[in-house]
């Protein structure tokens, strides 16, 4: 190394401080360690406090950013005893099988058009499919569905309906992983019985709505007192009140996919302040191994609301 070269060296360390002082620095750390160490008087530590955990529920249909937890997970929403929660809400009381059956006939037959968040889990072809999140709007007359999915599962995936018009047709906007090798939303349009459609749902699109339900309990009073039973108030993670459960046996004539027959367990609003009142708003259905193959829950229902054809069209998917 050149003589040059340290001077420039020394002068920089002497710029910044530290080349004058290293011997006053080290004679100084050995004087503190020869010293005592004093002890240093008790912390007092800060109360931890966990972050709020987001309510997976509350989540609006216009949402399209955040995914609803599966129903395993989601937190109860009512953290009172459902003894103050009742107390709190106007309910309908005294009911039996067929009263509810009367008046959710009765109200549903009275609503023409509805939108909701519509939440569904099964089993399809034995294979468990994941919880699914859909914004749902429904048109009795022409019967027209259309769907968007919310969640993280199909996200941004559509389903418009109208049963008799363009073509007669089920016209979707695929998500992104739909259809391998397209690696962007693309229109498609298939025949509502195609087995591509059949094999993503135990359910026809003419299924959709409230009717399939309501023709559970149709059956089951059909067949006697002992083929339906109360449940009575029940406390579910999806509603922050108690929902009147009605259960329902089930055969394999009514329901084919149910070789061995099985049950239903219908859940209906009572509140009569609520749009969803009287509907049946969470359906389950129950192999004959008790096993839950269908899940199906309608909330945060917006009753009445007014739609027309051009909410139906095809061309409105992605739009």
């Amino acid at each position: 190394m050149t003589v040059s070269r340290l001077l420039m060296i020394a002068m920089l360390f002497s710029s910044l401080g530290c080349f004058g002082n290293l011997r006053e620095l080290q004679s100084r750390r050995d004087r503190q360690r020869s010293q005592p160490i004093a002890e240093a008087p008790p912390r007092i530590r800060p109360l931890a406090i966990p972050a709020p955990v987001p309510d997976p529920q509350r989540l609006d249909v216009a949402d399209e950013t955040r995914t609803l937890l599966p129903v395993a997970q989601v937190p109860p929403v009512a953290t009172q005893p459902i003894a103050q929660v009742k107390a709190e809400v106007p309910m309908s009381t005294g009911e039996t099988p067929e009263s509810i059956f009367k008046l959710s006939s009765e109200r549903y037959r009275g609503m023409d058009a509805f939108e909701s968040r519509f939440t569904r889990r099964e089993i399809v072809n034995d294979v468990q499919l994941p919880m699914e999140v859909i914004a749902f709007k429904f048109r009795k007359t022409p019967f027209s569905v259309r769907m968007k999915w919310l969640g993280e599962v199909g996200h941004g995936r559509e389903t418009i309906y109208v049963k008799g018009q363009h073509g007669d047709q089920l016209h979707i906007l695929t998500a992104v992983g739909d259809v391998p090798l397209l690696k962007r939303p693309t229109r498609m349009s298939f025949s509502p019985k195609s087995s591509m459609v059949r094999g993503r749902s135990r359910r026809h699109i003419d299924e959709a709505g409230f009717s399939t339900a309501l023709h559970v309990l149709e059956r089951g009073l059909s067949r006697g007192p002992n083929a339906v039973r109360m449940l009575g108030p029940v406390q579910r993670r999806e509603f922050p009140y108690p929902l009147i459960g009605v259960e329902v046996t089930v055969t394999s004539e009514e329901e084919p996919l149910l070789t061995k027959g099985g049950r239903g367990v219908l859940f209906f609003d009572m509140n009569r302040n609520s749009n969803s009142y009287g509907l049946p708003v969470i359906t389950l259905t129950y192999d004959h191994e008790n096993r839950e193959v269908e899940y199906y829950c309608f909330d945060r229902l917006i009753y009445p609301v007014k739609f027309d054809d051009q909410d139906f069209h095809p061309d409105m998917l992605g739009k």
